[in-house]
């Protein structure tokens, strides 16, 4: 849920908000926007996301650039041979392995050296999807169907908290991910 909202803010003049928080005085400057997305092995890819990246390249006329499933690699040319200096990523703080991160940072010891921007870090669940629903922002049709995290083929599943209640033999029905009501359960998306 959260791809959309940062080509959003990039395209809309991010940088300045970026610069006023930034307080661990890293000089940097976003003077060019590239869209990068990292893929894991196409086996293992929902094609309902490489269908999706296609559409946001079409509504926002950019180029998201694609790479392969070694991200520390793919990184390593970007920065060394690219000159790519700032990513922004879209964890937050509930995400896995994000809670000690920082809103502005230096990329982690043994990787590339770049600086990386969380615009989103300490947002919950519901922010993201208010601020989805109030700009009509494109996303995942699975959203729509149940789904809260989208990750593999073997692990992605409908969240069994948005499940409707049975009304008889009829299939089973699920209401939308922006419906979730204990956003705990975001990841229960993600089987096991």
């Amino acid at each position: 849920g959260a791809d959309p909202i940062l080509v959003y803010l990039q395209e809309n003049g991010f940088e300045k908000e970026v610069t006023e928080v930034n307080t661990h005085k890293e000089n940097f400057k976003i003077d060019q926007c590239r869209y990068a997305y990292f893929e894991y092995k196409e086996e293992e890819e929902l094609k309902e996301i490489i269908e999706y990246w296609q559409d946001i390249e079409k509504e926002y006329n950019i180029t998201i650039e694609k790479y392969g499933n070694n991200i520390k690699k793919d990184l390593e040319y970007l920065v060394t041979e690219e000159n790519v200096t700032t990513t922004l990523i879209g964890n937050r703080r509930t995400d896995p392995y994000s809670q000690k991160l920082n809103p502005i940072e230096k990329s982690s010891e043994g990787w590339p050296d770049f600086t990386r921007v969380h615009p989103i870090l300490d947002w919950d669940y519901n922010d993201v999807w208010k601020f989805i629903n109030f700009f009509k922002f494109k996303v995942w049709w699975l959203y729509e169907q149940g789904y809260t995290s989208l990750g593999r083929i073997h692990n992605t599943r409908k969240n069994p908290h948005l499940q409707k209640p049975s009304s008889g033999d009829g299939p089973v029905e699920y209401y939308p991910a922006w419906a979730l009501k204990d956003i705990t359960k975001e990841r229960e998306s993600r089987a096991k």
